[in-house]
């Protein structure tokens, strides 16, 4: 008798009766809305478009609720690719349980875990699911701090600060009419609710559509919105490096006492910190400089476009680092005058780390008929792809700040004047003066060495600060500028960058 017997490694399929399902399917007891493939789970219509996975997951993690695969739903109930957040929580139950299969269970475990693992703490912005929201006077005291929030669509700065504005015991019964708020493009959406209530808002300018560069009216005017907004990232850095638990992940079980937590550790620093900012004589002479320059016009970038000088090399010889020693030694103290703060110090680290001594090098040019121009092709730090072209007016064999003369950098802020781009301006002035194996450690001391002016007193005492008359200076000089460009026919709007 002969036996037809398959091999061990042969698998011979098993017909499945019509109406049974190949995979088996299991109960699990997870909520979930309709199942629906013609029409729209939310309101019945028919539609044609599917929800998104990232959408289905935000619902599982914030409502507990399942939306099946390949679920429909109109467009009008999304915000970009996830659920408006009055649909989010007004979802109707269709059943107690969701039927999975094995594979759909161990798929939804994975997302979830993966997910709630992302539930950390941070106070940087963007990084996770979970934020604060603090308010923060200008010498870095915090009168306000709220949360945690959803780190949702729904849950953007625009909104957060509106339902602060709105609640019983808000920030507005501290806030008077006339009061200053300096805020960041994120709330650009709640600044209409905030002015409605008597308070003056500034913050930086925004790129109009197919706008590749401010003017430099607008480059101006957002720098000095940012000189102000700096304390908000440094009382962010200080709560983290007192406080290193909030700046890990932190276990999903400390949740609920976080929100108390952050209180109690803004509390501690009110009490036991001093002041970020403290005003001295070299803030004065920067509100003069700030004034005289606000309404300039960039000279270098009228240079550049009336003399077609951003086209091609025929005007420009190369020039290695030895052929540019005319260009002007300065100390850190005189670029921070140029600079107007330590910031574009710090990026110029960074630029130097990644083009000199190693990588690809800075690429100088100087003009054929003008000893006193210079230009510098270099990549950018935030993509391959780009790259900057800068252009540099200075006395040659000049000394102090007069001796550079004016900067243009055809990057989105390039063209103002008040402050510079770091690329390229602390390493010819600065750093390529000093031995390369001795660069890293001096790049380290140089920190200090910037803000030596800001450096708090020992005798300053915690607590908030009255000494803060630069503010009211630089927003007088924003309310200034805002009268001058409604007069202006070219005003246009920009976004931040180098």
């Amino acid at each position: 008798m002969q036996h037809n017997i398959p091999p061990p490694h042969q698998v011979i399929p098993v017909p499945v009766p019509v109406g049974v399902p190949r995979t088996p399917v299991v109960d699990v007891p997870i909520p979930s809305v309709i199942s629906t493939q013609s029409h729209c789970f939310v309101c019945k219509s028919p539609v044609r478009t599917r929800i998104k996975k990232r959408a289905i997951i935000e619902v599982f993690i914030r409502r507990g609720v399942l939306i099946p695969e390949n679920n429909r739903c109109c467009r009008e109930h999304l915000h970009g690719e996830m659920l408006k957040e009055d649909v989010l929580t007004s979802l109707v139950i269709a059943r107690d349980s969701s039927s999975l299969t094995g594979e759909q269970v161990s798929k939804w475990m994975k997302s979830s875990s993966f997910h709630l693992q992302r539930r950390s703490f941070s106070m940087h912005k963007k990084r996770n699911l979970f934020k604060p929201m603090m308010a923060v006077c200008p010498d870095g005291y915090i009168i306000e701090a709220t949360g945690l929030f959803y780190g949702d669509h729904g849950n953007n700065d625009a909104n957060i600060l509106r339902k602060m504005m709105e609640e019983q015991d808000s920030i507005m019964s501290l806030l008077e009419e006339d009061d200053v708020l300096i805020l960041d493009r994120g709330f650009r959406d709640a600044i209409e609710s905030a002015e409605s209530q008597g308070l003056a808002c500034f913050m930086p300018e925004l790129l109009k559509k197919n706008q590749a560069q401010f003017t430099t009216t607008e480059a101006n005017k957002s720098r000095l919105v940012t000189m102000l907004r700096w304390v908000v990232e440094s009382v962010n850095g200080r709560l983290k490096n007192k406080f290193k638990f909030f700046e890990d992940i932190i276990c999903a079980s400390y949740f609920p006492k976080l929100p108390g937590l952050l209180k109690v550790t803004v509390a501690i620093l009110n009490a036991f910190s001093p002041p970020i900012f403290t005003q001295s004589p070299w803030h004065e002479d920067l509100i003069e400089y700030v004034a005289s320059r606000l309404e300039s016009t960039n000279s270098v970038q009228t240079l550049v476009e009336e003399n077609n000088l951003h086209r091609g090399n025929a005007s420009w010889d190369p020039a290695e680092e030895d052929e540019v020693l005319e260009f002007p030694e300065l100390s850190l103290e005189e670029l921070k005058s140029i600079t107007l703060g330590p910031y574009q110090l710090r990026i110029g680290i960074q630029y130097n780390w990644q083009h000199a001594p190693s990588g690809g090098g800075y690429n100088f040019q100087l003009h054929k008929d003008m000893d006193d121009l210079l230009r510098i092709k270099l990549q950018s730090r935030f993509s391959r792809s780009r790259r900057h072209t800068v252009w540099i007016l200075f006395n040659p064999w000049g000394h102090g700040v007069e001796s550079i003369r004016g900067w243009y950098c055809l990057c989105k802020n390039g063209s103002r004047t008040l402050g510079c781009c770091g690329h390229v301006l602390r390493y010819l002035s600065y750093d390529r003066f000093i031995p390369i194996r001795s660069r890293r450690k001096l790049d380290s001391e140089g920190y200090l060495d910037a803000t030596p002016n800001q450096e708090v007193p020992s005798s300053s005492q915690p607590g908030p600060s009255h000494g803060v008359s630069l503010v009211a200076d630089v927003v007088e000089l924003l309310e200034g500028a805002d009268v001058n460009a409604a007069e202006s026919s070219d005003d246009e709007e920009f976004s931040d960058e180098d």
